[in-house]
């Protein structure tokens, strides 16, 4: 048998990247928040949420509307660092025809993927 290697506590105390979506390239999408109406550029997309960056950002903490091809998403902005935050949606975004959507791709199309 083999020693398991020690817990790293502060790396396990950092929040774990969940696997994307498929985002290729960055996405235009607005957000509703405390702020207005923000133009925002969806980098990263998950099922659980998005980094995005923006000219502006919303408030940390604060309740946000994620909106890009019809498709609107509540989150919450949990971080900002510089030009990017991070958008964790209410729900996990799990319907395959909403995500295509979002990405701006055929759900026929990426449900063969």
């Amino acid at each position: 048998m083999t020693a398991l290697a020690p817990l790293d506590t502060q790396a396990a105390s950092q929040p774990q990247p969940v696997a994307p979506l498929g985002v290729l390239h960055p996405l235009p999408a607005f957000l509703f928040s405390a702020r207005g109406k923000l133009p925002i550029t969806v980098m990263d997309f998950t099922q659980e949420g998005v980094i995005a960056k923006g000219a502006k950002q919303p408030p940390c903490d604060s309740y946000a509307l994620l909106v890009r091809n019809g498709v609107k998403v509540p989150a919450i902005v949990s971080w900002i660092e510089d030009e990017r935050f991070r958008l964790d949606f209410e729900e996990p975004l799990v319907d395959i025809r909403k995500q295509a959507a979002f990405r701006g791709k055929n759900a026929m199309a990426s449900e063969m993927h």
